[in-house]
């Protein structure tokens, strides 16, 4: 089966994993803002933690590349899921799945590898055949699954509340009488812990917040949502842009891909269309625009700035996978290409760098193919695993890059299990951390932590990573 056909079968299944990770919430940016950081009364903002324990020195000190930690976690039957998310205490989490689809339970580690807590979500989480979204928000960590949103307390994993979305709909919390209510699941946070969410009601979709102590309130309608047959299970994406906007992408719409901004109070920012590939998944954020599939690039009042990047004999498409953004708005963006004119088969084995305008700076076709990354490190490398294959045993490396897309170092990771792992995060302890099997491996990035004040980038499954905003 092709990379292709399996992420097919994934979108159409379930919507996949996504995650926040360390500096995950977006932040409380007014419009005009260029997120380009700062200080306030003398108090850097940007400035990451300090952790209190001889791992970080450790890991400081190791050369880059080198294994400092590696912690097997006990799943059982399960299959372990993640890095899903980090957090700014140096946490890294991970899910216990059945057939890597029914989560059961949630793991977390310190920043040295050692297990904090472990809870089970099996009676929580909403779900049938679904990996929840993962984040970190407002001092939890946020659990979506279909028809609730779960909040465990970041320090002990004590449940701090369920959002019974179904529940609101279906008693009228939407402001009309319920017909057949659907939480389609596509959700985004802000700094503050509030998580937006899309709820459908019949044939009409509700932008719902639900705040940190688990309230609930419409926010925003659009008409007409769903239906047709163009339905487009997978291809719709909510997220929030540093200005604080709720970007809603896709509906049934076959002739371009319609896109609209919300501002938190549900007022209408902008109402247009993305060009054609333009679909709205894996919607990134930079510090004064959107993009998404096809490497579009828009401003904030939905202009475009840009015309699609790709095509050629092999139809390169870049925004295929994930795109990075570092913190001056540069794109780092995994692409894909049909190896043979007329194949249907995708390779993701190219990557590349743009300017904010969309303009590509360079290029580089990788072999073998992109696991998962491109992370963002403090000295400005590009840390991704590379591997050859699917199946269990397969050969995999991690590599890191120069901001001119040069190799700079490559390491052999342990053969890939019977799950391959589509995740890698960067701890705030400065250890690049990725799940093989039924253990958690930590390798050195040769930096102190992540990059301070950056565009972050955080998994979703099958399709790679996404980014977040970096706080103001």
């Amino acid at each position: 089966m092709s990379r292709l056909e399996r992420l097919g079968r994934a979108l159409l299944s379930a919507l996949v994993v996504s995650a926040c990770g360390s500096r995950s919430a977006l932040p409380e940016a007014s419009p005009s803002s260029t997120g380009t950081g700062g200080s306030d009364g003398g108090v850097d903002p940007c400035a990451a933690p300090a952790l209190p324990m001889q791992c970080a020195a450790d890991i400081l000190a190791a050369p880059a590349g080198d294994e400092v930690w590696s912690s097997e976690l006990p799943v059982g039957n399960l299959s372990l899921l993640g890095p899903v998310a980090a957090d700014e205490a140096g946490s890294t989490y991970y899910l216990g799945a059945e057939s890597a689809l029914y989560v059961k339970t949630v793991y977390a580690l310190d920043a040295c590898g050692a297990l904090r807590w472990q809870v089970d979500v099996s009676e929580a989480v909403a779900a049938s055949g679904y990996v929840p979204q993962v984040m970190v928000a407002g001092g939890h960590l946020l659990l979506v699954g279909i028809g609730n949103i779960l909040a465990l307390e970041l320090d002990t994993g004590a449940q701090a509340f369920v959002a019974d979305l179904n529940a609101f709909a279906k008693q009228g919390g939407l402001g009309e009488a319920p017909g057949k209510v659907m939480c389609l699941g596509y959700t985004a946070a802000d700094a503050s812990g509030t998580a937006y969410t899309a709820v459908a009601n019949d044939l009409d979709l509700h932008v719902v917040a639900v705040t940190k102590e688990g309230a609930m309130h419409a926010v925003a309608k659009v008409d007409h949502y769903l239906g047709g047959g163009g339905y487009p299970l997978g291809a719709q994406q909510l997220a929030l842009n540093a200005a604080r906007h709720i970007v809603l992408a896709g509906d049934s719409g076959s002739e371009g891909t319609p896109i609209r901004a919300f501002t938190p109070k549900g007022k209408l920012v902008f109402e247009g269309k993305l060009p054609s590939f333009g679909l709205g998944q894996g919607l990134a954020g930079g510090p004064d625009y959107m993009t998404g599939r096809g490497l579009w690039i828009l401003n904030f009042d939905g202009t475009l700035r840009n015309s699609y990047v790709g095509g050629g004999p092999t139809f390169i498409s870049w925004g295929d996978g994930p795109t990075l953004i570092d913190g001056q708005g540069e794109l780092f963006s995994i692409g894909s290409q049909h190896l043979e004119p007329g194949s249907s088969k995708l390779t993701f084995n190219l990557l590349g760098r743009f300017t904010p305008s969309g303009e590509p700076v360079w290029s580089a076709t990788l072999d073998p193919e992109v696991r998962a990354g491109p992370v963002l490190g403090d000295t400005d490398q590009l840390f991704l695993t590379l591997s050859t294959g699917f199946e269990p045993a397969t050969p995999q490396s991690l590599a890191a890059f120069s901001p001119a897309g040069q190799l700079v170092w490559q390491r052999s990771l342990p053969p890939s299990g019977p799950r391959p792992s589509y995740w890698l995060l960067l701890n705030t302890a400065g250890a690049l951390t990725v799940a093989i099997d039924r253990r958690v491996h930590a390798y050195s990035s040769g930096g102190k932590r992540p990059p301070r004040c950056a565009y972050w980038p955080t998994p979703k499954g099958d399709l790679g990573q996404r980014v977040a905003a970096r706080e103001k």
